[in-house]
């Protein structure tokens, strides 16, 4: 597969990017589309549960009393894609350092 064989920090990139973006945008769908409580409440739970870290990050720079401003969301986006490249790169390594043998790691160079 010669995807895993580029970059792991620009691979966790790129994926960090499609995950926050597929997953925001489900996060608005459901949130604006389902009115009753269902799965997309528990969807919705869990997302804002995974970006706890970067919203706790973002009221660090933005007062309560500033927020949802659009500054606010911007450095809260940029929060969330360096936490999911974090998560996302750790998994990369683990999925080389296991996955790979050591053949496949001599072809690979």
């Amino acid at each position: 597969m010669r995807i895993f064989r580029l970059n792991a920090m620009v691979l966790a990139l790129v994926f960090s990017l499609l995950i926050e973006g597929i997953s925001d945008g489900l996060y608005r769908w459901l949130a604006t589309s389902f009115s009753t409580p269902s799965l997309a409440d528990k969807l919705c739970d869990l997302d804002l549960f995974i970006h706890k870290p970067a919203a706790k990050l973002a009221q660090m720079f933005y007062p309560p009393s500033h927020w949802p401003g659009v500054g606010a969301h911007i450095l809260f986006y940029i929060f969330a894609v360096c936490e999911f490249w974090v998560l996302t790169f750790a998994a990369i390594k683990i999925f080389r350092h296991f996955y790979w043998s050591s053949d496949d790691k001599s072809r690979a160079a």
